[in-house]
């Protein structure tokens, strides 16, 4: 059987709706705002990253409404869901992204989990629906994860998915009066003779 070309451009803009055990992978969206605005407010979660909490839900739905529309850079793919837990629809718990370079052939990987969330092994199903999306659907060989050496609950947690350390970049980032070193995680999707376009 023929796979489908590894090309980004023959790729969906939008990523399909998913399902885990515990939760609902649902394309990110500006009605998500108003149950991640205190999901993601604490401080706690922006410790590792340059950036703050959001400070009004309209901030954060302007947020959503740019990344639904997708990079400027022809042929990436923005892949955002809402975590929904399912036993409570009500109930939104986190983000989780996968952007895809412009070939198809590799992509990162990023989450936010409000933090009564933690512990309770949420983010790791999310991860995994996401990454059995990504081999089944498309032909990206490499999926990396780049996480400060300082974040080891994070680092846990990509471990846990099977990811591997790949590279360290001392001074990647400063912020919040503090040098950050980045390290950056790889999981194999497929070997690269498993990827090829269509007619060849």
């Amino acid at each position: 059987m023929r796979r489908r070309s590894a090309a980004a451009s023959t790729l969906a803009h939008h990523p399909r709706a998913l399902e885990s055990g515990r939760l609902y992978l649902e394309p990110l969206g500006v009605r998500h705002a108003p149950d991640l605005f205190d999901a993601l407010a604490d401080d706690e979660l922006y410790q590792f990253i340059p950036t703050e909490p959001y400070a009004s839900v309209d901030a954060l739905a302007a947020r959503y409404a740019h990344v639904a529309r997708g990079p400027i850079a022809e042929g990436e793919r923005w892949w955002n869901w809402a975590l929904v837990v399912r036993c409570d629809p009500r109930r939104v718990i986190g983000t989780l992204e996968i952007s895809i370079d412009r070939d198809g052939t590799h992509a990162l990987l990023a989450y936010a989990l409000g933090r009564e969330s933690w512990g309770a092994g949420f983010a790791t199903e999310a991860a995994h629906a996401a990454i059995g999306e990504l081999r089944s659907t498309t032909n990206i060989r490499e999926i990396e994860a780049f996480i400060d050496s300082r974040n080891a609950r994070s680092i846990a947690l990509v471990e846990r998915l099977g990811f591997t350390r790949k590279g360290f970049i001392a001074n990647a980032d400063y912020f919040k009066a503090s040098t950050s070193d980045e390290v950056v995680f790889a999981l194999a999707l497929r070997e690269d003779n498993d990827a090829e376009t269509q007619g060849r």
